[in-house]
């Protein structure tokens, strides 16, 4: 009777040749990523951080339509901030 590999022998296989196609240059890329894509991209301007308290229900909504729209809950408040800001100088 044959004894089956323990676990953290097939680990140190896999890791091994995950770290020989790294060191030949490869980016290896976990099974996650290959299925989501690149991820966000870069920030392109500097921020600085300012907490809001917010109702419940608003954060929710500013949430979802951040998943939607594949952006960032600070880009949708600065933009909705930059709209709001307009439009009292213009009075």
């Amino acid at each position: 009777m044959t004894a089956k590999p323990r676990k953290s022998e097939n680990m140190k296989s896999r890791d091994a040749g995950t770290l020989a196609g790294l060191a030949a240059g490869d980016r290896a890329r976990s099974s996650v990523t290959m299925k989501r894509g690149p991820g966000r991209p870069p920030r392109q301007e500097e921020r600085a951080r300012l907490v809001v308290l917010l109702p419940p229900d608003l954060k929710a909504r500013l949430q979802h339509l951040a998943v939607d729209e594949r952006r960032e809950l600070s880009a949708i408040v600065a933009e909705a901030l930059g709209y709001y800001l307009d439009r009292r100088e213009a009075k």
